[in-house]
């Protein structure tokens, strides 16, 4: 056999075995995962055809396709407007456009029963047998994401958005409706597609209940695209971290962080009501709607979980997290109101109010700031030991720049002392004491606010244009 034999046979071994995880994944989570031609409204266009199981057969793979619900909608007339752009093309209408895909594409289209979208050939990833996942990720689990390429043969790449521990978001054109949306692709591994599995049913529960889509992301469906757990959302303007750099990082008017808080607060009873935690309050979640309107959502329930389930005890970004998840001492929707705190002095002076560099120095910053915790809150801490000596004193004196520590020393002096009040109140050491979301929205520094517009700001927000994301 020569070489390009060879390589031929190892690709085609590799198409195989990763089909039948493909299938496995779909499976798994076929309860919360859309088949990709079921992503609106429920509209179906056609159930898998012969062709795609006898193509299966053929290949002695073990697959079982999902089937699609509802009835079969009428046979559309596809329009080609180039041979990379299809006006929703159906399976028997393939031919078209195939010069433009790789030989892998070639055999993974056969599994699709329609197309809106397949990219220019040049824009796309050789499938490689020795890379991770056939080459289509990088060493992090990450779907390594070209700009024109397509994801699941009907989005457009546009731009890279954003990426953290769960993965990749990116700017996408959906040829199918028309419209822009944002794509979040988790990360290739196995604990990503537990947790990708509960953010996607969360999120079912927190749109399904939210008749007028006021208060988290709207995710309009979900899918699985090689390996990835991928969930569409409508496509918001930027989040409050960008809009604060976007303003110099100067802190905003109280007027504006009223209504941002007045909305956060409406969304935190909302998650409440719902027993859920969302264990990740901080600027960069909660996005602007558009560039015209202050009206806020909350966004990326990747952590989020229901208070009577509880899956992970280390959660929130290490600015915003509560005292209780550091001493690991079990949590509440608290940490929400918590976390609100911190986002609230963070809009009013536009810096860190508890900016810790590791854990044992945001809880240094804590004390600086409250003074020593409770001691039957100490008492009941399973990490008591790295924090406190035996007779509950703190075990830290001095900051890594060789500044004494004194409990309580830090004075908060802000010219509205309105706004520290209410921060206070959410900053208690014993979450029982906190205000909850109903009580914050009575409290007298929220009183009679007016309503408010955003302020012009001439920078206009641009998301990172890459080639290629790696």
């Amino acid at each position: 056999m020569d070489t390009i034999s060879k390589k031929s046979s190892q690709l085609r071994t590799s198409t195989s075995q990763r089909i039948i995880i493909r299938t496995k994944l779909e499976k798994k989570y076929q309860d919360y995962i859309k088949p990709i031609s079921n992503i609106k409204n429920n509209t179906v266009t056609a159930n898998n055809s012969n062709s795609s199981l006898e193509c299966a057969k053929n290949r002695s793979l073990e697959i079982e396709i999902l089937k699609n619900k509802g009835p079969i909608s009428q046979k559309p007339s596809p329009t080609f407007v180039s041979s990379h752009k299809i006006m929703f093309a159906k399976k028997e209408n393939f031919s078209g456009f195939m010069s433009e895909l790789t030989d892998y594409e070639k055999d993974e289209i056969k599994f699709y029963t329609e197309v809106a979208y397949v990219g220019k050939k040049h824009n796309k990833i050789e499938p490689n047998p020795m890379g991770k996942n056939l080459n289509f990720d990088n060493e992090d689990g990450n779907y390594r994401i070209i700009k024109g390429d397509h994801l699941a043969y009907r989005f457009e790449v546009m731009a890279f958005i954003g990426k953290g521990t769960f993965g990749v978001v990116c700017e996408c054109f959906d040829h199918k409706y028309n419209e822009r949306v944002a794509i979040k692709i988790l990360k290739n591994k196995k604990c990503f597609h537990r947790q990708g599995n509960i953010e996607i049913n969360i999120l079912k529960v927190v749109n399904e209940n939210d008749e007028s889509n006021a208060h988290a992301v709207k995710m309009i469906s979900n899918f699985i695209f090689r390996n990835h757990i991928c969930l569409v959302f409508e496509l918001l303007f930027c989040n409050l971290y960008e809009y604060l750099k976007l303003n110099n990082m100067q802190g905003l008017k109280i007027k504006l962080i009223k209504n941002f808080v007045q909305q956060i607060l409406q969304t935190l009873k909302y998650l409440e009501s719902l027993m859920i935690i969302h264990c990740d309050i901080k600027l960069e979640n909660l996005a602007l709607v558009s560039s015209t309107s202050n009206t806020l959502k909350l966004i990326d329930f990747g952590s989020a979980c229901y208070q009577y389930d509880k899956i992970y005890t280390y959660i929130q970004s290490r600015f915003y997290r509560s005292p209780e998840v550091i001493l690991g001492i079990p949590y509440t929707n608290s940490i929400d109101m918590w976390s609100l705190g911190c986002v609230i002095a963070e809009l009013y002076t536009g810096k860190a109010l508890l900016p810790g560099d590791s854990e044992k120095n945001q809880l240094m910053l804590i004390v600086e700031l409250l003074g020593l915790p409770p001691e039957y809150l100490i008492n009941k801490s399973p990490r008591k030991k790295l924090f406190f000596n035996k007779d509950n004193t703190f075990k830290y004196s001095t900051f890594t720049d060789s500044r004494p520590l004194i409990p309580g020393s830090r004075i908060i002096d802000w010219p509205d002392n309105h706004i520290w009040d209410f921060v206070k109140s959410c900053l208690h050491w014993d979450p029982e004491y906190r205000l909850t979301p109903a009580q914050g929205l009575y409290h007298p520094w929220l009183q009679y606010q007016r309503k408010v517009t955003l302020p012009k700001i001439k920078i206009k927000l641009k998301h990172k244009i890459n080639d290629k994301f790696k």
